[in-house]
């Protein structure tokens, strides 16, 4: 992430709480550098999986606004277990210099499961479309061209999948809640809450404009084992190099 990004010379905010893995002293390493900002904490964790990325997120946005360095016109929230290619972020701002209304502009991403017969993705911005895509989609027949139809970028009601381009000054204002949509029908719900935390923090963004998905390239989301082999005759590698990621 630090090696696409730095043509744009950013500031990095980082929130880590209850990491079971190496997270905590991967960071140290960067402790060293003037332009990242780390927060960590060692949180009671709820049962409510959705509950505990609410308040993670909530915790990032109140640090970041307690250390902002400077005032940029784009923040770009990201999870941290994506592939992706600087190229990512130049098609983002490109979105924004076409549009005048967007508020946040996401690429198209997935998560590519090589062990899975026929190689299973999962897309994670279709899961945030008010559910209609957590059950029962047939991945194999879903297509970027299927969905794009030529169209370069879409408008979306909901949007986000592990990356997003956010406009600043939106972003300080929307904090993230575990609202239930009553839009939502016949989906799994967690003590009568929705699963997805991002209904409503986009439907908060969209009373300010926009929100854009954008066909090419793609961002993709890994497990640890996947990129740890690097043989180029792994289905995941291969898929990597054919999308124009590595």
């Amino acid at each position: 992430i630090v090696k696409q990004l730095r043509d744009f010379n950013p500031y990095f905010y980082i929130y880590e709480n209850n990491s079971k893995d190496k997270t905590k002293l991967i960071l140290n390493n960067y402790k060293k550098y003037n332009n990242f900002f780390i927060q960590k904490d060692d949180l009671k964790i709820s049962d409510n999986r959705y509950i505990n990325i609410c308040n993670a997120r909530n915790r990032l946005l109140n640090f970041y606004k307690n250390n902002i360095k400077r005032k940029p016109h784009y923040i770009l929230q990201l999870d941290t277990n994506l592939l992706f290619s600087s190229n990512n972020i130049t098609s983002l701002i490109n979105i924004f210099n076409k549009k005048v209304d967007p508020v946040m502009v996401c690429p198209y991403s997935c998560f590519y499961n090589p062990d899975l017969h026929n190689a299973t993705c999962y897309f994670d911005f279709l899961a945030l479309n008010y559910g209609k895509n957590f059950k029962n989609t047939n991945f194999q027949l879903f297509t970027k061209e299927n969905y794009f139809k030529g169209r370069d970028y879409t408008n979306e009601k909901t949007v986000f999948g592990g990356m997003g381009l956010l406009r600043q000054d939106i972003y300080l204002k929307i904090a993230w809640k575990l609202k239930k949509n009553e839009n939502v029908k016949n989906i799994h719900l967690i003590n009568g809450k929705t699963i997805c935390e991002h209904w409503n923090y986009c439907e908060e963004l969209r009373k300010y404009g926009n929100l854009y998905l954008i066909k090419n390239p793609n961002v993709v989301w890994y497990m640890d084992k996947y990129i740890d082999n690097k043989s180029k005759k792994h289905k995941f590698i291969n898929y990597l190099i054919r999308e124009k990621i590595l």
